[in-house]
């Protein structure tokens, strides 16, 4: 049986309580493999940065979960496949955070193969995606640690225009 990974890497800002922090997944509490399951877990980027950082929120326990996962070799031969999936915030610049969230996906499975060289680069696939606002929703929801949750929420849950959130967020 082989097993698949699903790595969802989200990008928030904790625009508000002057956090300047913008927050990627990875999404995963690992439950028992079995079968065709597949597993997430967030991860967590610094404000403007690709670079995966086991100092940041609470990276150093997801990277572990997912090392407990991976440095098995067993289990990693059972998996079929690892997706890498970014989300830029949708705060700023389309065409920028585009980029970001091509190089932070790019930095994730830069990573996962330094990390585990037994791993097969080419069942690693990447997805970044720019301005997600349900994906923002999503994480915000279901993160408890972010930084004034409630009120980003309620700038979520406005029917108004992508810009005038953009411009709450960021107030």
């Amino acid at each position: 049986m082989y097993c698949k990974v699903l790595i969802i890497i989200g990008i928030i800002s904790t625009l508000s309580c002057r956090m300047n922090a913008q927050m990627q997944a990875l999404k995963t509490p690992f439950p028992e493999m079995t079968g065709n399951a597949a597993r997430e877990t967030v991860l967590y980027f610094r404000f403007d940065r690709s670079t995966v950082d086991y100092g940041y929120h609470n990276n150093r326990k997801v990277l572990s979960s997912l090392h407990e996962l991976l440095s098995n070799r067993l289990w990693a031969a059972r998996i079929d496949s690892i997706r890498v999936c970014t989300y830029s915030s949708p705060e700023g610049n389309a065409v920028y955070n585009s980029r970001l969230a091509v190089k932070r996906a790019y930095a994730v499975k830069s990573y996962l193969v330094w990390k585990y060289p037994y791993l097969d680069q080419h069942r690693i696939r990447t997805y970044a995606h720019a301005k997600q606002w349900d994906a923002l929703q999503n994480i915000v929801e279901n993160d408890q640690l972010i930084p004034c949750r409630n009120e980003i929420l309620q700038i979520l849950a406005l029917n108004a225009t992508d810009t005038r959130k953009e411009q709450l967020l960021k107030s």
